[in-house]
């Protein structure tokens, strides 16, 4: 027969011969136990990076009409705006496990969030485009260095059984950013041009913020990395 058929059939036998291995006592069908709250509590803090993402990602779609209209942006610096961020992203990111290697995951996502204050403080004070493309290559490197340390720590963080739930907390906050950032678009378009996008940047600030707290004075290090 084929290789991929004779593949198919062992791969069936070393199913139906693991199957039969199993246990059968009332013991081994117990559900596992919730891991404690304080678990969820530090997933959720660290998810908090993912959430700054989104946020940056969704706000930035009103943004960029404003910085059109106030910076007379062209359309090729608006998609130099937009692209940047995620280029310097991936190149962070390369560089992140050395990074968190020296300074241990805590350390590593303050200094990710710093990254990330500095950058939205510069888009949101800028009045040129130089600026602007200052604040996004800061942002992004912040962005890179947060978003491979952020799964990586729930991973090391959580027991073997909840590994795989806490862990797309990850990319679910990435999308509950996104919502948050659309909605600063429509909350504060009301307010006057030169106003209202500085604002939906600004606003990004807490969500760093909080999470240097939490980092520095609550979240503990990861067990793999102790």
């Amino acid at each position: 027969p084929p290789r991929r058929l004779l593949w198919t059939m062992n791969a069936e036998k070393r199913a139906a011969a693991d199957t039969s291995e199993q246990p059968n006592d009332k013991a081994s069908q117990r559900s596992v136990p919730k891991p404690p709250a304080y678990m969820y509590f530090i997933a959720a803090g660290a998810a908090l990076n993912s959430v700054g993402l989104g946020y940056d990602i969704g706000v930035s779609s009103g943004v960029a009409v404003y910085l059109e209209m106030q910076v007379d942006l062209t359309s090729v610096e608006v998609g130099l705006f937009f692209g940047c961020l995620h280029f310097v992203a991936a190149a962070a990111g390369l560089v992140s496990h050395a990074v968190s290697d020296r300074l241990g995951r805590r350390y590593t996502f303050a200094l990710a969030q710093l990254l990330e204050i500095l950058g939205i403080t510069a888009v949101s004070f800028a009045g040129d485009f130089e600026l602007v493309m200052v604040g996004r290559l800061l942002i992004g490197a912040g962005v890179g260095i947060g978003m491979a340390i952020d799964p990586l720590y729930i991973a090391e963080a959580a027991p073997a059984s909840h590994r795989g739930q806490l862990t797309s907390w990850s990319e679910l906050s990435i999308n509950f950013g996104i919502m948050l950032g659309f909605v600063s678009n429509w909350a504060l378009a009301g307010l006057p041009a030169d106003v209202s996008w500085r604002a939906m940047v600004a606003f990004g600030i807490p969500i760093p913020l909080l999470l240097i707290v939490l980092s520095l004075s609550v979240m503990p290090e990861s067990p793999r990395w102790l």
